[in-house]
């Protein structure tokens, strides 16, 4: 048996690191944290310190509470999950007479409050709404609305009660007005997540089709997506300025060209420009997203001149040559088999010495990384699964898909930047 004094352990933890974070914004005049209106909806720390102790508060807080709750109750949200209903919207209309039925996740609060959009309606001052008044604009029956807002309260930090009767916005509920693209997370969750992670994407939503030939179909969805996911992945460690100085750019010739493949808009061509003025680059996606591309007025001329925009499908044979070929967190999206289907479409433009380089996660063995981190990782390790029948790669993953591909791709390094999310993976292409 474990020494029983790991409680102990873990509330030292907590306040040594808890500390850290505390003197690092105090030294640095960043606010504290807060789920007031005014409270800073992400914690600032400019500093790799003050971040690492903040995961272990995180951690050591996590383990504590399932320690404090016991086994039984860490099970309980798994079981709970499994009987979620997407049929919120009848329990809860001000018309309905049937009672309200009792689903125990906790997300279906924060369904109702995308659903009736809660949020706009609900004054950004400190002055309030009273609930009689909200559950009209809502078209909602008040004590169905009163049982949602309060339980996103406690649950969610989302919306407070500072006097009986009256909703105000917390930091959280108001990001959802000012943030549309984080409001439209919540509807990728509930209108299209749910459903993946119950049966699959494509068993859920498109059966003939893929995800992505699903969104080329239904273009709101496609732009919902693509909002959600400026969203979802604007955490400071997937940043391309990881990518920018954690890969030995410096090192290729003058004159280099970099292909961008499936580069969307260009924007991790143009963060490596900007750090490198003597790259090229060419960014490819397809035909439909290049017609879009645009360099912002932001972007310098002395970079917008060397990035240009061309049509490819990396399904298809490349055409264009180039000294290194970037694949950002594109991999993660396709199962193994399209994967080196992608790697082995180079080969016609390929010489001897050109690099492959792959920007995207690195899964760690068990144990490797913090549990927070490990946990976020994991995650997202389920969800390529549920929507791309895809999944994030180990390093032996990583080396195997190369391997696979063509045995001429070889001298495989694998590293992860310090503070990055994302790990940096390449090949060299040796043609003898």
């Amino acid at each position: 048996m474990k020494n029983a004094s790991r409680i102990l352990e873990l509330a030292t933890h907590i306040l040594e690191n808890t500390t850290v974070v505390n003197d690092h914004l105090t030294a640095t005049g960043h606010p504290q944290p807060s789920f007031d209106i005014d409270g800073p909806t992400n914690l600032t720390l400019s500093s790799n310190d003050a971040e690492k102790a903040r995961i272990a508060c995180i951690g050591a807080s996590i383990e504590l509470q399932d320690l404090m709750q016991g086994p039984i109750a860490c099970l309980r949200p798994a079981v709970n999950k499994s009987q979620h209903s997407h049929k919120t919207k009848p329990y809860i209309r001000a018309q309905t007479d049937e009672s309200p039925q009792c689903h125990k996740i906790n997300a279906t609060s924060l369904e109702a409050i995308y659903r009736y959009d809660i949020p706009s309606k609900v004054p950004l001052d400190d002055t309030g709404i009273p609930f009689r008044d909200l559950a009209e604009r809502c078209d909602m029956y008040e004590p169905n609305l009163r049982r949602v807002l309060r339980y996103a309260m406690l649950y969610h930090r989302v919306f407070r009660e500072p006097r009986a009767g009256y909703v105000m916005h917390s930091a959280a509920s108001r990001l959802l007005v000012e943030d549309p693209a984080m409001f439209d997370a919540l509807g990728l969750m509930f209108d299209e997540s749910w459903q993946a992670f119950a049966r699959g994407y494509t068993l859920a939503h498109s059966p003939s089709a893929t995800p992505w030939s699903h969104y080329a179909t239904h273009p709101r969805l496609a732009k919902r997506f693509a909002s959600a996911m400026t969203s979802l992945t604007s955490n400071a460690g997937q940043s391309p300025q990881y990518l920018a100085t954690g890969y030995p750019w410096a090192s290729l010739p003058a004159g280099s060209t970099v292909i961008d493949m499936g580069g969307s808009e260009g924007h991790v061509s143009v963060a490596i420009a900007t750090e490198h003025d003597h790259l090229r680059f060419v960014v490819q996606d397809l035909a439909d997203v290049i017609s879009r591309a645009r360099l912002g007025d932001e972007v310098e001329e002395g970079v917008k001149e060397r990035v240009r925009f061309v049509a490819q499908d990396f399904m298809q044979e490349q055409r264009v040559e180039g000294e290194v070929f970037l694949l950002r967190w594109v991999c993660h999206d396709w199962p193994d088999g399209y994967v080196v289907r992608i790697l082995r479409n180079l080969r016609p433009v390929l010489r001897d010495g050109d690099k492959v380089v792959v920007n995207d996660q690195v899964m760690p063995g068990v144990g490797e990384v913090s549990s927070v981190v490990e946990r976020q990782i994991r995650f997202f390790d389920l969800v390529m699964l549920s929507f791309f029948n895809s999944r994030e790669r180990e390093k032996a993953d990583w080396e195997s898909l190369f391997r696979n591909a063509d045995e001429r791709f070889q001298e495989i390094r694998i590293w992860v930047p310090e503070g990055s999310s994302f790990g940096i993976i390449e090949a060299t292409w040796r043609s003898h």
